[in-house]
Order: C-alpha cells, then sequence, then structure tokens
C-alpha cells in the first residue's frame, strides 16, 4: 500500500510538471514580443524583448547584450568574419571550353526541368508569397518616428521632392498613423539620411501557425521531384 501512494505521488509530481511546462510554452507562444529599431548615422541598434527578457544588437561596437528585467547576464562580442581565400583562375583555354559548354548543357536541362514542374513551382511561389503576407500582418507597429534629411543634385529637385513628400503626408498619416515622419530638406548638399526609432509587436504564435500552414500545402512530393530533375 505504501509503494503505491508513493508511486502515485511520483506520477502527480511528473503530471504537474508536464502541465507546467506546458503552460509556459503556451505563455511564450502567446506572449507578445517587441522589435525596437533604432538607427543614425552613426549607430545601429536592435533589441528583442519578451517576458522581461531581451536580447540587443548594437551595430557600431558588434555586441549582443543578453537582459534579464534589465539586469545584464551575457554580453558577447561578434568576431569579424575572415575573407575566402581567392580561388585560383583556370589556365587552360580547353578547360575553359569544356567547362562553357557542360555549363551550357546544364543550364538548358534546369530550364526543361523548370519547364516541366512549373505547376508545382507556380502553386510553390503563391503558397510562399501568402505566408509572406501573413507573417507581415502578424506584426503591428506600435510607435515609430523617422526624420529624413533629403538634399538632391540641386535646390530644384530638393524643393520638387519637398513637394511630393507633403502631398503624401497625409497618406502616409492615414496608413500608419503612429508612425511620425519628418522631412528636413538640405539645399546645400547632396545627402540622404535617415534618424529615428520604430518599434514593433507580434505574437509568436501568429507566424508559427503561419509556418505550419505553409509546411503543410506546399507540394513535398513534387518538390523533390523537381531537385531530382533539376540536379541530375
Amino acid at each position: 500500500m505504501w509503494r503505491t501512494a508513493s508511486s502515485r505521488g511520483a506520477d502527480l509530481i511528473f503530471v504537474w510538471i508536464g502541465l507546467g511546462l506546458a503552460g509556459l510554452m503556451a505563455l511564450m507562444l502567446w506572449a507578445p514580443v517587441r522589435l525596437v529599431v533604432l538607427y543614425d548615422r552613426h549607430r545601429m541598434m536592435v533589441r528583442l524583448s519578451s517576458m522581461g527578457l531581451s536580447v540587443q544588437w548594437d551595430g557600431s561596437t558588434r555586441r549582443r547584450t543578453l537582459r534579464l528585467f534589465g539586469v545584464r547576464i551575457r554580453e558577447i562580442e561578434m568576431q569579424h568574419d575572415a575573407p575566402d581565400p581567392p580561388t585560383p583562375a583556370m589556365q587552360s583555354t580547353g578547360t575553359i571550353a569544356a567547362t562553357d559548354t557542360a555549363a551550357g548543357g546544364r543550364t538548358w536541362q534546369r530550364f526543361s526541368a523548370m519547364w516541366q514542374f512549373r505547376g508545382v513551382l507556380r502553386r510553390t511561389l503563391r503558397l510562399c508569397l501568402r505566408f509572406v503576407g501573413r507573417f507581415w500582418r502578424a506584426w503591428k507597429l506600435e510607435s515609430g518616428q523617422l526624420m529624413l534629411t533629403v538634399g538632391l543634385s540641386s535646390p530644384a529637385q530638393t524643393g520638387i521632392a519637398t513637394g511630393v513628400f507633403y502631398a503624401m503626408k497625409p497618406t502616409l498619416s492615414r496608413e500608419w498613423p503612429k508612425l511620425r515622419v519628418d522631412w528636413r530638406p538640405d539645399f546645400t548638399r547632396k545627402a540622404v539620411e535617415i534618424d529615428g526609432n520604430v518599434t514593433f509587436r507580434i505574437i509568436p504564435l501568429r507566424p508559427i501557425w503561419a509556418a505550419i500552414r505553409l509546411a503543410a500545402a506546399l507540394p513535398w512530393r513534387g518538390l523533390r521531384q523537381f531537385r531530382k530533375a533539376y540536379a541530375s
């Protein structure tokens, strides 16, 4: 009897742990994630934050900072990637000609495969564009402020561009009411400079669900057949 009660208690503990993990995962999927982008002529900073946890990338110092409720936990400095070594050029004219002939044959074969599976490719492109639209609509603009400094080749062109901007500004304000765009014409030099910051919000479950729908709708068998025909 004592062993049975103990095993039942252990089972209940595992059940509660599983329910807690499931609840935590559901909370993470439904908790809003905020994306803040700060950009000026000298610095670019991107920060992702959710549930007190934030990751910040600073473009000027190439550092990533991890914070929990405002307390810095870890800081990583990004390393510059070494350039790829140069590839040796082919010396033989005959080798170049043979390579060009083989490349031409492969190009025709790949074009033939694309034409043969054009229906599959058309459907895949349509589904991918639909996914991009759903992913874009999942982002909500919370706030934003941009300062545009524009100077064109001549003061007359700068004046025309300024008039076009103020003619379009009511439309911009109507489409993105939370985004403030200020225009500063520069008649003394040629320049295009952007300063400002924007904040977006997204529910992670929405793009994840869109990705699941995309994966379920893609014609995987046709794509595998097209890959074999394209690579052969």
